[in-house]
């Protein structure tokens, strides 16, 4: 069994809505071992994530460029390139998501060689994946859960093979946090493993995030990383986001593959009112009074949706101000609501 050891991990991640359909992102990490012979490490990431409704399925496709340097006792470099297109689509109550896995790299590693003074033993080899994913996902009151298999070949120069892992996540929000757990079973080049996950995510306001993790991993089939126990205490702090103007929709947080979505709007002069939209095929659902408005909170996928309010007495309508009006060539207007992706 592998000696204990403690992590410090500092980072920061920048994150741009290039389009309604496109965010592109960067981050950074450094970290370091309580002690000199755990090491410390270096990362650096640029990401795309493109998300298109067509239809009734969602097309996406997830972009990385990573760098990573492990230094003392020993070096170790990587620099991977990989995507994974997919497409998502709804079939009754589950949101069924089929998404490739590829990956191509390459990494070296310097290790000092005890037969020899000042010397050193080099290594190099290349990282590649290729392979799927299909999962499903689904609500059961305010409970996320998701559920998938995989295959994939990998290549790591640690623990080559084919990689077989099944997974279940459910997560719910419980007050400020959402809690969530995880079960993993994986066949790793022939090797059985089971991994476990819970923790909690605690939100303070707008901008501090506190997290908290325990569990066992699996074998990381890019990197060949081992399995291992471990807990994570942390925090994040947001700097600066571009406010919003508030308006009709709200985008909250995101659980799972959805954002939950507030749609408020005033209309004092009914008893009762709906919303419809191509979000639930145009099925209404009620909302509830608070004052002269009236709110509704939805669990939606990223992508581009009209939707429209009902009256009490079968009446439909939108407000002026609106976002993205338009008209349904059937004589009524309909809004536009834009969720954007993940």
């Amino acid at each position: 069994m592998a000696d204990a050891a403690a992590y410090g991990l500092l980072g920061i991640r920048f994150e741009l809505d290039a389009t309604s359909a496109l965010t592109l992102g960067a981050r950074g990490q450094a970290g370091a071992g309580a002690r000199r012979a755990d090491g410390r490490w270096a990362f650096g990431e640029a990401t795309a994530a493109w998300m298109q409704r067509v239809g009734p399925v969602t097309w996406l496709a997830d972009g990385s460029g990573t760098l990573l340097r492990y230094t003392d006792p020993y070096d170790y470099d990587a620099r991977v390139v990989r995507v994974e297109p997919g497409v998502r689509g709804n079939v009754r109550r589950f949101s069924l998501t089929l998404q490739a896995d590829i990956a191509r790299g390459h990494w070296s590693s310097r290790y000092p060689d005890t037969t020899q003074t000042n010397g050193t033993l080099e290594n190099d080899g290349t990282l590649r994946i290729h392979g799927a994913q299909l999962s499903a996902e689904s609500w059961i009151g305010i409970v996320d859960i998701e559920a998938g298999a995989g295959v994939r070949e990998a290549t790591n120069g640690t623990l080559d093979g084919r990689y077989t892992t099944m997974h279940a996540t459910a997560a719910a929000p419980v007050g400020p946090a959402t809690v969530f757990a995880t079960l993993t079973l994986q066949d790793a080049a022939g090797e059985t493993e089971t991994g476990a996950e819970v923790g909690a995510l605690i939100t303070f306001g707008s901008r501090t995030t506190l997290v908290a993790l325990l569990g066992e991993s699996v074998t990381d089939p890019l990197y060949g990383t081992r399995a291992g126990f471990g807990v994570i205490i942390g925090a994040s702090l947001r700097l600066h986001a571009t406010p919003r103007p508030p308006g009709i929709a709200t985008i909250g947080a995101a659980s799972g593959t959805r954002r939950s979505v507030t749609l408020r709007v005033r209309a004092p002069d009914t008893l009762a009112l709906s919303v419809a939209g191509s979000f639930n095929a145009w099925t209404p659902v009620a909302m509830q009074r608070d004052g002269n408005d009236w709110t509704v909170t939805l669990h939606l996928e990223p992508g581009s949706y009209t939707f429209s309010f009902r009256k009490a007495d079968g009446t439909w309508f939108v407000p002026d101000d609106a976002p993205g009006v338009v008209e349904d060539g059937f004589g009524q207007r309909n809004a536009t609501l834009v969720v954007p992706p993940l």
